[in-house]
């Protein structure tokens, strides 16, 4: 966590940055948000000048929008362990080496995005997942494991897609 201090107030980032100004223009950059760490800002939120959320919107919606990255972000992570464990779970019981391949290469794809905090990476690997689950399942009609991917990968499409319009 970034620091810089001002004269009102004293900020921190929640990115990983080696110096707290490269944090608060990662902040600028990515649309996301700096909080206060002294009791006056703790309830003041830090958007970037130019966006429009930070003109339009008040405090509530963008308290809203920092939970949501902070969700997709926790998803990510969890989608990676799922997708991970699932490819090795199919490697154990049918021996199946394209399942732990697409498995491990998935998960590892979703753990670079969760480190780098980089939404686009989640959204494109998770909607590639979309479309191999749908053809999987078209081809063996069976819901396990294509359908249920299926599911999994659309609903977190749907909040990495949210995530990144917020």
């Amino acid at each position: 966590m970034a620091f810089i201090q001002s004269q009102t107030a004293s900020f921190a980032c929640r990115h990983r940055c080696p110096s707290a100004l490269q944090g608060i223009e990662l902040c600028r950059r990515r649309n996301t948000c700096c909080f206060g760490t002294d009791r006056k800002s703790l309830s003041i939120r830090v958007k970037p000048l130019g966006s429009s959320i930070a003109r339009k919107s008040s405090f509530w919606k963008q308290r809203i929008v920092c939970s949501l990255t902070r969700f997709a972000e926790t998803l990510m992570l969890l989608y990676a362990l799922l997708l991970a464990g699932g490819g090795v779970a199919g490697y154990v019981k049918v021996k199946s080496t394209a399942s732990v391949i697409s498995g491990v290469v998935s998960g590892l794809l979703l753990l670079y995005a969760w480190y780098e905090k980089s939404i686009p990476v989640a959204l494109v690997v998770s909607l590639v997942l979309v479309v191999v689950s749908a053809i999987r399942f078209s081809k063996s009609k069976k819901f396990m494991p294509a359908g249920l991917l299926g599911i999994v990968s659309v609903g977190a499409s749907l909040l990495f897609a949210l995530a990144l319009r917020a």
